[in-house]
């Protein structure tokens, strides 16, 4: 969860101006290797998109069905073992930080 909360809060207004810690490549690729990712230039379009549709269902200006075709491939796969459940997000072979 936290996750999707940094990704919405990677484009903040300070002062007036946004700024987009996604927005170039060098930044992006940080960001997206901090949280997990490759850092590709794949999956930096996939994380904006992703945020760009996640903003929109937040201010209520599109359905959460947008998130639809970020979430096509998507699993998560129960395993008991001795703490309790666990679950394991599956991802398609495609840039996956978006998805999880």
């Amino acid at each position: 969860m936290d996750a999707l909360l940094d990704l919405l809060n990677s484009r903040p207004l300070v002062n007036g101006e946004e700024q987009d810690a996604l927005g170039d490549p060098d930044s992006g690729r940080r960001w997206a290797r901090e949280h997990g990712g490759d850092g590709s230039l794949a999956e930096l379009a996939l994380l904006r998109e992703a945020r760009d549709a996640l903003r929109d269902v937040v201010r209520g200006e599109s359905s959460p069905a947008v998130l639809g075709p970020l979430l096509e491939g998507v699993h998560q796969i129960p395993e008991i073992t001795s703490d309790g459940l666990q679950w394991t997000v599956e991802t398609p072979p495609t840039p996956g930080l978006p998805s999880r």
